[in-house]
């Protein structure tokens, strides 16, 4: 077990996985020297993410990272629509289809 990995043992025992994670988010990773992302950090501690924006929530619907662009939320949608369709899913289908067209409508209004 490495330095950093001691520290964290160490906030995990005294701390909330949150406020664990916010101490966390301080280091860098000693091997190149670049900050830790964010979800790598939660997963450290064991922490759930504390909030996600509408933003987060509908590209996750559609599995998308929070870097994805407008023409890749085109075509994830065009593909999810497709594979989703009540005529091809049926009635599971159509349920999961309402959470995509309203993931991609709250994207594409934003763009």
């Amino acid at each position: 077990m490495n330095e950093r990995q001691r520290q964290i043992e160490t906030l995990k025992k005294r701390l909330s996985p949150e406020q664990c994670a916010m101490h966390v988010g301080l280091f860098c990773d000693y091997q190149n020297g670049q900050p830790i992302p964010w979800e790598r950090v939660l997963e450290l501690v064991g922490a759930a993410p504390v909030f996600k924006t509408p933003r987060l929530k509908a590209l996750e619907v559609l599995g998308l990272g929070e870097s994805a662009t407008a023409e890749d939320i085109k075509r994830t949608f065009r593909r999810l629509a497709k594979e989703h369709h009540p005529d091809i899913a049926g009635p599971a289908g159509a349920e999961r289809m309402r959470g995509i067209i309203e993931a991609y409508d709250y994207l594409m209004e934003g763009k």
